[in-house]
């Protein structure tokens, strides 16, 4: 186990590394299934399920942050309105993705709700630039090539 960046520069562990981003694309569409069926099927309102999960959030986080309110109270002191930023607009993006869900196939939500990646690659190689830039931008252009064949095949 360890860091998967390390790992891989160490050349053990790939298969390790590999192994991790396909769970985290099975638990990526586990949640996804799991809101669709909760808005759609069950008929729960978007709000009360993003308001409950952000509660839940927010209990399951509460030991470690407080285990740690040293970093707490420095990364807000420091970092006080990307803190607030992500506190708004992370529950608004999750909410809007609800609402869509209520009347839109999980087909084509999905790959739009994933797309932040792209969004991310672009800021991270650009904005901060990230060391091996291209190679993260061929990543994401596979990502928008998947995201655009779905789209145009539904």
């Amino acid at each position: 186990m360890g860091n998967p960046r390390r790992l891989v520069m160490r050349g053990e562990g790939t298969s390790l590394v590999v192994g991790y981003a396909l769970l985290t694309g099975v638990f990526i569409a586990a949640y996804t299934l799991w809101d669709k069926v909760a808005v759609s099927t069950f008929l729960v309102a978007p709000l009360l399920l993003c308001e409950t999960e952000c509660m839940l959030m927010s209990v399951t986080l509460l030991p470690a942050a407080a285990r740690n309110w040293s970093m707490v109270k420095e990364t807000w002191r420091v970092h006080r309105l990307e803190v607030l930023g992500v506190a708004i607009f992370s529950p608004l993006a999750y909410l809007l993705v609800l609402f869509v869900l209520t009347s839109h196939p999980v087909s084509q939500v999905a790959p739009l709700r994933e797309s932040s990646v792209l969004i991310g690659t672009l800021l991270g190689t650009r904005l901060l630039a990230e060391k091996r830039g291209w190679s993260r931008l061929g990543s994401a252009a596979l990502i928008l090539a998947g995201i655009t064949l779905l789209a145009v095949g539904t």
